[in-house]
């Protein structure tokens, strides 16, 4: 008995640890400190690109989560929501990238990966407004000042891309919008506009009320 407690005591401080490590990492990066905390922002920029603070946001919050729960995180509908809306972001960021750089270039298909990654380059030495890209290269031409949504922007952007195009790729984002607010409110889509829409009705019934008074005064 006394042996198996040991070793839930043992499981328990191996998620605090894991916890405290990870948002011990986090603190460093955000706050760029030192060897490792540049090294850990350099990678939370290749990774999410501009939204790299909130990857380590994430990972921080995950962190929690494990150290509250003294487990691995349990998949639930509002931590697939949020992590769904995390993804939405880098996508939508990276569709904006793509469509300014095609707005300068014309179709610019087999250059994103490039370019994606030179806009990570200006972002990690902080020269989005003083350093011009190297000339003759990809981000040249289209004037980056962004870096879109890093690696993970660029491989969902890409299969949303190939898969529906730009147009498309608009469309399934709001949809997926209406589904993170499902999961993330554990309400139904259509409960929320019904809520919403009866204020408004509410709102409308002295005007009903005033009109059939008026009707009422011709006869």
């Amino acid at each position: 008995m006394a042996k198996r407690r040991r070793k839930k005591q043992q499981y328990i401080a191996r998620y605090e640890i894991a916890g405290l490590l990870l948002i011990c990492a986090s603190a460093l990066a955000f706050a760029d400190l030192g060897w490792i905390g540049r090294s850990l922002d350099s990678l939370f920029m290749f990774s999410a690109g501009n939204w790299h603070w909130l990857l380590g946001i994430y990972v921080a919050y995950m962190a929690v989560i494990i150290m509250i729960r003294r487990g691995p995180v349990e998949w639930t509908k509002r931590q697939i929501g949020i992590l769904l809306v995390f993804a939405m972001l880098l996508i939508w960021s990276q569709l904006n990238l793509f469509t300014t750089v095609s707005a300068n270039q014309g179709r610019v298909d087999g250059q994103m990966w490039s370019i994606t990654m030179q806009g990570v380059s200006l972002l990690r030495n902080d020269t989005f407004e003083t350093s011009t890209p190297p000339v003759g290269s990809a981000a040249t031409s289209a004037n980056v000042q962004s870096a879109g949504g890093g690696a993970m922007g660029y491989v969902l952007f890409s299969a949303f891309h190939y898969l529906f195009d730009t147009a498309g790729t608009l469309v399934v984002l709001v949809v997926l919008g209406l589904v993170c607010i499902a999961l993330l409110t554990n309400r139904s889509v259509f409960t929320m506009m019904a809520a919403f829409s009866g204020p408004a009705r509410r709102m409308s019934a002295p005007d009903t009320i005033i009109s059939g008074f008026l009707e009422a005064r011709r006869y």
